[in-house]
């Protein structure tokens, strides 16, 4: 576990929900060090996790398994200090199989909570549902609010649900990354997430809200490319959209949106290449929303789109006469620019007698997560 240069590193340990306590992390030995034939030995995993503000004298700690025990735990690395100052922090694993059920909140009553979620060999996870607890979020300022990656990266946030304005018609959403961190402020929610790609955020209905981040926002070194399609064999839609902000930088960037109905009719078609714009309105009337976009890391996406059920009374003919509403007002906007950060990987804390890690990783200056596959 490797912090960034000048910085100390620092861990928190999760446990996959299995109904049993797992006991092989009294099996881990923690060196402080970039390997353990030259660090400092400082203790047994189980112990290190009692210390409060515990943090490594060199920038990097190494983890060892002498005993070749499979586990469900996860060890979580963050820069020293980006986290140090945060009123609680927390990390927590994703369940690969069922929906993960989390309640967010400060413990000691203070304002704010921050907690890093992430899945292992996962490229999304959505929310699936949010409820702000009353008997804590009585605040109309509270808030909570979700970043890319882990605190070490500071991105800014991407999602944010106020107490005073937010519905369940933007749920589900898609987080197109395996970490992000979720703060909440002057609150506590109640949440669950999955990992199930069959989440219902594809699915329409009447009045329901998405939003679509291209996924290089989530993670800057990810492909920014999607391609989402919403749709319904039944029913007919008004997709309302919104082209929140659009920044296609270089030559073969393609953002595509297309209406159309199961019969091959399409209602609204829109290429957007090489351009800058934000809040640009667009509408098409069908029975599907395909989103598409093929692009550089340097190109970013967001926009989103209410589905407005439409009067299908008379279907056949409503069929052959759809229209679509295209405005053509456009504003080019300054071009915003993201907060860049390294990827990192997530670990978990097996490994072997002869080596201390098999790193996963892409490359990075911070490695946030590691990942100790077991030998087994």
């Amino acid at each position: 576990m490797q912090a960034s240069q000048g910085d100390k590193a620092t861990f928190k340990l999760s446990m996959l929900e299995t109904g049993f306590y797992d006991h092989s992390i009294y099996e881990v030995f923690v060196f402080d060090g970039d390997n353990f034939m030259e660090g400092e030995y400082i203790g047994r995993l189980s112990r290190l996790l009692k210390l409060i503000n515990f943090r490594s004298d060199s920038s990097s700690f190494t983890f060892l398994n002498l005993y070749r025990t499979p586990s469900t735990s996860y060890v979580f690395g963050n820069d020293w200090s980006k986290v140090k100052d945060l009123a609680q922090y927390n990390t927590w694993v994703i369940d690969p199989i069922k929906e993960t059920k989390g309640y967010l909140y400060n413990m000691e009553n203070k304002d704010d909570a921050y907690y890093t979620f992430f899945c292992d060999e996962c490229t999304s996870f959505y929310i699936e549902s949010l409820l702000f607890d009353p008997s804590i979020s009585n605040d109309s300022l509270g808030y909570l609010e979700v970043s890319g990656m882990s605190p070490t990266q500071r991105l800014p946030p991407i999602l944010n649900y106020t107490i005073s304005q937010f519905t369940n018609s933007s749920l589900p959403q898609l987080i197109s990354s395996s970490i992000a961190t979720f703060h909440t402020h002057k609150c506590g929610i109640v949440l669950k997430l999955r990992l199930d790609e069959k989440s219902d955020w594809f699915s329409t209905a009447s009045d329901k809200k998405r939003t679509v981040f291209s996924p290089n926002l989530w993670n800057p070194d990810a492909e920014p490319n999607f391609d989402y399609t919403f749709s319904d064999p039944f029913k007919v839609y008004n997709f309302s959209i919104n082209l929140e902000s659009v920044r296609l930088v270089n030559d073969g960037d393609v953002l595509d949106v297309e209406v159309g109905s199961v019969d091959g009719l399409t209602t609204l078609y829109r290429k957007y290449t090489k351009t800058s714009m934000s809040n640009v309105p667009i509408a098409g009337v069908g029975r599907y929303l395909n989103l598409k976009l093929a692009g550089s890391k340097s190109s970013e996406v967001i926009l989103n789109f209410e589905m407005i059920d439409q009067d299908i009374g008379q279907s056949t003919k409503r069929d052959e006469k759809i229209t679509s509403v295209i405005p053509g007002s456009v504003t080019t906007p300054s071009e915003n620019t993201h907060v860049s950060a390294t990827t990192t990987a997530t670990a978990q804390v097996t490994s072997t007698s002869t080596s201390t890690q098999n790193i996963t990783a892409p490359k990075s200056t911070s490695s946030t997560v590691i990942i100790f596959k077991p030998f087994f």
